[in-house]
């Protein structure tokens, strides 16, 4: 029950799980069948029903079928984030080169500083496979039409969990290990089940959208399948693999170390080359810098928002479609926030009730006497005479 709720859930909550559920679904068949049998399978797909009924179909699904006809959206969207429309012989070579970008992206030094000896030695250790790659005359970085996000075979080591591939411990402990549970199928039946799981969501990232560095956060779902498959490492009889294991959590745990570090500590640079660079650390900023931590240029605009705005007014908002608008609503959540930039139906006027507008460079209807805050942030007290603005070509 628990379960088949949560799976409801998970869905409702973000579409993109659905890549997930193949690895889930066979983790699910394999031991609801080799514990309790078909009653139990039977059971567990009854109550996902149900899961998908309460949360999932009522969490924009339908929204979706009712305005554009489809359950994931506008086609704008579905062409970003899928291979829909695309040819069956387009999509098995984009997957297929998905495969191998995806593949050296989790041959990094993710963790580290991205310092020069360390990217250098990143470098080094990709130096071979990127040679064998381009002896067979595929072109991963200019090959483009399966691709949203650029691939670049020298990128530098990330902390990012957006764009981090399991560092260390991924290339040389949790991969090999899962390859090797492939062939132990006989003796170690659970731990090849997971293996397959964490193959299968691995190519389910390739085959179905294009290719996209920030995936890396997707990949923490596949980690729950493939890194308890490293436990085998603990099995080895050898004094050279054991050796080889210490070694490795050693440095895995010199990058948590430095992850740590780096998560917590914003760079007014991002070339680590540089002879000074300006640190802060996440713990010395107040509230609101550490909301802006990843975007710091918009820092000094919401601290002069939340000086001239009262903590209950109702705002309009013509900001970029992606900009982050959370930390509009206050240290207590008690603004209303009404956006009038929609991705799907255009501008929209300015509603009655809204008390203030706060609008980005680029708003159709600008006037001289709005306050400029920071960046490209603008503020307007709105009253009868300025609350119009008329959005045709």
């Amino acid at each position: 029950f628990m379960a088949g709720i949560g799976l409801g859930l998970v869905v409702g909550t973000k579409a993109s799980s659905m890549l997930a559920l193949p690895s889930v679904g066979l983790i699910a068949v394999y031991l609801l069948v080799k514990n309790q049998g078909v009653k139990n399978l039977i059971s567990f797909g009854a109550f996902s029903l149900m899961g998908i009924a309460m949360f999932t179909l009522p969490s924009g699904y339908v929204e979706n079928i009712r305005m554009f006809g489809h359950p994931m959206g506008p086609p704008a969207v579905r062409d970003i984030h899928s291979f829909e429309g695309e040819l069956p012989l387009d999509i098995l070579k984009g997957g297929t080169y998905n495969l191998l970008r995806y593949g050296f992206d989790f041959i990094a030094l993710d963790g580290l500083p991205p310092v020069k000896p360390i990217w250098d030695v990143q470098r080094t250790i990709r130096f071979l496979p990127e040679k064998l790659v381009s002896l067979t005359g595929i072109n991963l970085e200019d090959e483009t039409a399966t691709t949203f996000f650029p691939f670049v075979f020298d990128r530098a080591p990330s902390s990012n969990e957006e764009h981090a591939y399991w560092g260390i411990l991924g290339f040389t402990l949790i991969w090999p290990a899962v390859f090797f549970a492939l062939m132990r199928s006989e003796k170690q039946r659970d731990v090849f089940v997971l293996s397959i799981a964490s193959i299968l969501f691995f190519v389910m990232q390739a085959y179905t959208n294009p290719y996209d560095l920030y995936r890396g956060r997707y990949f923490l779902i596949c980690a729950v399948f493939a890194l308890p498959v490293a436990g085998v490492w603990l099995s080895a009889r050898s004094r050279l693999a054991r050796s080889f294991l210490f070694v490795v959590v050693l440095a895995g745990s010199v990058s948590a170390v430095s992850v740590a570090w780096l998560k917590t500590t914003y760079f007014s640079s991002n070339n680590f080359g540089v002879t000074e660079v300006e640190e802060i650390s996440l713990f010395d900023m107040q509230r609101d810098q550490q909301l802006m931590f990843n975007n710091q240029k918009y820092f000094p605009a919401l601290e002069s928002f939340n000086d001239l705005v009262p903590d209950d007014a109702v705002v309009a908002l013509f900001l970029y479609p992606n900009s982050f608008e959370y930390p509009l609503f206050g240290r207590g959540f008690t603004r209303t926030l009404i956006p009038i930039n929609s991705f799907y139906e255009g501008p929209l006027p300015i509603p009655e009730e809204a008390q203030y507008l706060l609008y980005a460079r680029g708003y159709p209807c600008a006037e001289d006497s709005d306050r400029h805050l920071g960046a490209d942030w603008y503020l307007r007290k709105l009253d009868d005479e300025n609350r119009g603005c008329d959005y045709s070509p």
